[in-house]
Formats: structure tokens, C-alpha cells, sequence
């Protein structure tokens, strides 16, 4: 691990090829690393795949765009997708999961109409929390029909997770972001992006402001980046922040993620800095982490209800799963048979039912390390048991002389979207897929 905040800072340093799989570095490394080292070979099959996941990302992207924008609604790229696009040397150098998209307030339901009219399908539905919708800074997530992208249309820039107070400084902030963001043509539409000085408050302002002080691996790269092709200086960053009121809460994100300074700290805060940095931000983002437990709180009732409802399935599943090692034969035990189908409630949701097998997992103990067979064959049983034709999958990835495997459940051919999962066959090589008929689908 000490290679890796020198690698991260574009030094000579190359972590364990484990650690930049772990850390979805592999794309990013083969562009990064000199030719004439014999590192760098290795991660060109994962460039080639991440590669070709951007450009069919990109694809998606550019047709809801296209959609929007003609009907005249305004959008601004910020964040991951953003930032492989246009700021990375690079296509597909950077991985992204979702693609973060600002939509203003008032063009919400036209661009979630246009969007379930090209057979988009909703992940968080527009009216879901509406009453809360001034607070809540997502208008909604969408999946495309082949399962591979996932858009979040934003209509504030910054996490909000306190329901019961108002955050007008992230409203603030997010109108003067748009009006500072540059038009661009790209590809043939107008979109807008941020400023690059804005580009880089943004990152510092997510992870303390909604991601609770956690500096990510990509973190320092995306801010060198911003460095190298835009000229954006540590100056310019701190007069922003202080023209928006937020220089407190940058100037706390310099302190463990500074690529001016050379310096980036991975590592998970202490408490003692989860105290200092929640202080010190108090006066401009109200306490973090007070939300971030009152929302857990909000939440438990529900929660406890999922995890009260699938905990027998997933017992009974782990107890089976002890007793067999062959995943074929365990996976048909598991199938329920056809007169008990729909014997269990269909008002549980596949997201309810998705958190409640997570949540007993870690009651349990079983969450780690490698949770997602047993996870995925007890969302497997209880699916069927709703009726639907959920089909267990298993895979398997090469890592140099290591095979990694992996276990996900798909209904009609596309991973559950609860999961967000769904580029899993273009990730790994099926081994396993139950029932393998298409009719049993």
C-alpha cells in the first residue's frame, strides 16, 4: 500500500497489480505506465474492456442527451463520466460506475417523460420522495434497456441526507455553479460543464460535504488532471471556495488530498479528524455526520422490516450452502417447485428485497470476505418464489494467475439493476447459469 499515494501522485511507484484491481486503477495504470516497463502489459485486456464499457457508455449517453437538449432542456456533466471524457488523456483511462447529470428543477418531468419514452427504465422514480423534493439533491435514476448505463439526473450538485432541515447553502452553491459552467459542443450537442476550478471545488466539496471525509484513489488523479490540462491552481481554488462560502470545508479536503502538495492520505480518517474536520466545516455544511446517522435512524424501522422478512430465506440458504459443494445441484435445491411459486408477498420489491438480503448478510457475519454467492443464490430463492424468472449466474475473471469468480442473479438476460452490476458479462466468463434454458427465463 505505500506505493500506492505515490502512484496516484503520477510517481514511479507501481503498486501489487492485487492492489490497482482492487482499487479499479488497471485502465488508468496501462495508459500511466511507461512503456518500457514490463508492469505495464498486463493490464492492457483490462484498458481494452474498460474501453469499449466508456464508448457503449457513451453511446447511451450521447442518445438521452440528444433527446433532452432538442426538447431544450439545459444539462450539465459533472463528476466521473465528465471527467473520463474530457479531462483524462486518455478514453476510457478512468473508471466510472452511474453518469452524473444536472438537470435545473423546473425540466424534472419533461426529461423523465423523454427519457421512459426511449424505453429508459426508472430506478428512483421522479415523485417517489416529492414531498421532500426541494431537500433531496437526485430528480431521479435511470437504467437503458440493455442494463449497461445508469444516468443520475441531479438537480442539486451535493448530497443532502437531513430531511428535516433546508440546505440552501448546496442550492446556492449549484445555482452559481451553473452560471459560471462553459457551453460546449460535443459530439454535435450543447451541453454545459463546469468550470475546471468548479470541476475540482465539486470533488472536494462531495467528499466532505456527502461522502463523509473518505478520499477515494481516483480523487488525486482527477485533481492532476484538472492541474495539467486546464492550469487550475491551488489559488484558484481557494478564492472560489471563498467567493462560495466554503473555503473551511476545502481547506479541510486539502489536508488529506493535495496533489500541489504531493500529498494524498488514503487511509480511514481517525476519529480525532472526523471531530476536527466535522467542526471545522459545521459553520458551512451543518454537521455530516449527525445527518449521515439521523438518516440511518430514519431508515431502521423499514429496514428491520427487510431484513425481519428475507432473514429465514437466507438461513436456511447459507445452511444449505455448508452442506454443498456443488453450486449446480444447490442452486436447483434451492429452485422452488411450481405449485409455490407466488407463495410469498409481491408488495416486497426487488430494491427491499436486495437491502434486506445485504442487511441479514451482516447480521449474520457473513458479509465478508466475499459475500455475493450467498447473497445472490438467497435472491435467487426468493425471487423464484415470487413467481419471477430470476436466473442464477456465475463467472469467472483472470488476473494474471489468479481467477477471480463472482455470483449476480439476472431476469431476462439484464443484472438486476438493484445491483448495480450490470456490465458482469462483459467482466467475466460464465461459468454457471441456472437455469440455462431460456424458456425457464
Amino acid at each position: 500500500m505505500k506505493s500506492l499515494p505515490s502512484f496516484l501522485l503520477g510517481g514511479d511507484d507501481i503498486p501489487s497489480p492485487q492492489i490497482i484491481h482492487k482499487y479499479n486503477l488497471a485502465s488508468y495504470a496501462y495508459v500511466a505506465i511507461p512503456k518500457e516497463r514490463q508492469q505495464k502489459d498486463q493490464f492492457k485486456p483490462d484498458y481494452l474492456g474498460f474501453l469499449n464499457r466508456h464508448y457503449a457508455i457513451k453511446k447511451d449517453v450521447m442518445e438521452i442527451l440528444e433527446a433532452w437538449t432538442s426538447q431544450g432542456i439545459d444539462v450539465l456533466l459533472f463528476k466521473g463520466f465528465y471527467l473520463s471524457e474530457f479531462m483524462y488523456p486518455a478514453p476510457g483511462m478512468r473508471f466510472h460506475e452511474d453518469v452524473d447529470i444536472a438537470i435545473h428543477p423546473k425540466d424534472e418531468q419533461k426529461a423523465f417523460d423523454i427519457a421512459l419514452n426511449l424505453g429508459w427504465q426508472s430506478m428512483k422514480d421522479l415523485h417517489r420522495d416529492q414531498k421532500y423534493a426541494d431537500i433531496i439533491h437526485e430528480a431521479f435514476t435511470i437504467q437503458n434497456t440493455n442494463g449497461g448505463t445508469y444516468i443520475e439526473a441531479h438537480r442539486h450538485l451535493f448530497h443532502s441526507r437531513n430531511l428535516l432541515i433546508g440546505n440552501r447553502k448546496q442550492h446556492k452553491i449549484t445555482r452559481q455553479i451553473w452560471e459560471k459552467a462553459e457551453t460546449h459542443q460535443w459530439e454535435g450537442i450543447n451541453i454545459k460543464l463546469p468550470s475546471p476550478v468548479d470541476a475540482a471545488l465539486i470533488l472536494a466539496l462531495q467528499r466532505f460535504w456527502g461522502d463523509t471525509f473518505q478520499i477515494r484513489p481516483h480523487d488525486p488523479i482527477d485533481l492532476r488532471f484538472l492541474i495539467k490540462k486546464k492550469g487550475v491552481t491551488k489559488k484558484d481554488l481557494m478564492e472560489r471556495a471563498s467567493e462560495l462560502h466554503c473555503h473551511r470545508s476545502v481547506k479541510a479536503f486539502l489536508e488529506c488530498c493535495n496533489p500541489w502538495a504531493y500529498y494524498v492520505q488514503l487511509s480511514k480518517p481517525t476519529i480525532s479528524q472526523l471531530a476536527k474536520w466535522s467542526l471545522q466545516i459545521l459553520p458551512e455544511r451543518g454537521s455530516v455526520l449527525f445527518e449521515k446517522n439521523l438518516r440511518k435512524l430514519m431508515n431502521a424501522p423499514s429496514a428491520l422490516m427487510d431484513v425481519a422478512f428475507v432473514l429465514p430465506a437466507v438461513i436456511k440458504t447459507a445452511l444449505l450452502q455448508r452442506r454443498s459443494a456443488d453450486i449446480r445441484k444447490l442452486v436447483a435445491t434451492l429452485t422452488p417447485d411450481p405449485d409455490q411459486k407466488n407463495s410469498i408477498g409481491h408488495h416486497y420489491s426487488q430494491r427491499r428485497l436486495v437491502r434486506g438480503v445485504k442487511w441479514s448478510l451482516r447480521f449474520l457475519g457473513l458479509s465478508s470476505p466475499g459475500p455475493c454467492l450467498l447473497r445472490s443464490l438467497s435472491l435467487y430463492r426468493l425471487l423464484r418464489k415470487q413467481g419471477k424468472p430470476a436466473v442464477f449466474v456465475c463467472g469467472l475473471h483472470k488476473v494474471e494467475s489468479d481467477v477471480m469468480g463472482h455470483a449476480w442473479v439476472e431476469i431476462d438476460g439484464k443484472v438486476l439493476p438493484e445491483l448495480k452490476e450490470g456490465n458482469n458479462r462483459k467482466c467475466f466468463n460464465i461459468s454457471i447459469e441456472y437455469p440455462a434454458s431460456s424458456s425457464n427465463r
